[in-house]
């Protein structure tokens, strides 16, 4: 969960990439919200695969990820 502190700051980048109020724009800034965590997601397994390729523990660790993700 979020503190509100992370939400003020995802709601003033909302605005400044979109011009768009979150608040007035709330379905919008969910998407623009899913579509960051998913991005943020993406990047981290990146990282992971390219420093680690082919190690056991990261290959089991990639998998539990995107298996995760294909269920959100």
């Amino acid at each position: 969960m979020m503190n509100l502190e992370a939400i003020e700051e995802f709601k003033r980048l909302f605005r400044a990439e979109t011009g768009l109020d979150a608040e007035e724009n709330a379905a919008d800034f969910a998407g623009w919200l899913f579509l960051k965590r998913q991005t943020a997601i993406i990047e981290i397994i990146k990282d992971l695969n390219d420093r680690n390729q082919n190690q056991p523990a990261t290959v089991k660790l990639l998998k539990s990820v995107m298996n995760r993700l294909l269920l959100v």
